[in-house]
């Protein structure tokens, strides 16, 4: 096999990335958390500002997330999954960056504004968007 055809993902590593991510998400919420329990007060009389770029990052993610999946068919019966893996590499990158990078936003901004409200809708919508577009998934259409 040429280096040009080895270029993309396998399902192996895509499970490896995917799970880097998904725990990334977790790893990073949390430890926000434990911070903000003992952290100084947040950044007050800015909540709307906050949750305005929370939701329409996450509002920008949807479309994204929707108009790359579009464009991801499933493998075909009998198919060849590595080959799959290989075209689809970059539509799959793109679709799980746009929700990992939303859900890490979300925590973020969770973080400076201690508003409850942007975690529990931005950051879990993300993290679920994550989930649920896992390698097996994508490859099953």
């Amino acid at each position: 096999m040429s280096p040009a055809q080895r270029q993309g993902l396998t399902r192996a590593s895509a499970l490896v990335v995917h799970g880097a991510l998904v725990m990334g998400v977790i790893v990073i919420a949390v430890t926000l958390g434990a911070v903000r329990a003992v952290a100084a007060p947040p950044i007050d009389g800015q909540v709307w500002l906050f949750r305005l770029v929370a939701f329409t990052a996450l509002i920008i993610a949807l479309v994204l997330i929707r108009l790359v999946r579009l464009r991801i068919a499933p493998v075909a019966t009998g198919g060849d999954d590595e080959a799959w893996w290989r075209r689809h590499s970059p539509l799959v990158l793109l679709l799980w960056m746009a929700a990992e990078g939303t859900a890490f936003l979300g925590a973020v901004l969770w973080f400076v504004s201690d508003d409850a409200v942007i975690l529990i809708v931005v950051t879990t919508v993300s993290l679920a968007l994550l989930i649920a577009n896992r390698p097996s998934r994508l490859v099953s259409g």
